[in-house]
């Protein structure tokens, strides 16, 4: 599987899975106001965990009709 280059990307493929998936990447992604540096996805059906150098992000997807989008629920810097 190729390397994911953006949250979109991450989105459009936990619509589409039917097992979760371990995958390279790089991106950033804003929390709390600072950008975290993304390494890493584990994508599950409508659940992404986003290992990043600073720690992780939990998202979870959602539709209206076709249009997805993601919610950041929790997220967990690293000492």
């Amino acid at each position: 599987m190729r390397q994911l280059k953006s949250l979109k990307d991450c989105i459009e493929l936990s619509n589409k899975v039917t097992r979760t998936r371990e995958v390279g990447a790089s991106f950033t992604i804003d929390v709390q106001g600072e950008s975290w540096k993304v390494y890493g996805a584990c994508i599950a059906y409508r659940d992404i965990l986003l290992l990043t150098e600073q720690g992780t992000v939990t998202l979870l997807v959602d539709s209206n009709g076709a249009r997805l989008s993601a919610e950041m629920t929790d997220w967990e810097r690293v000492a």
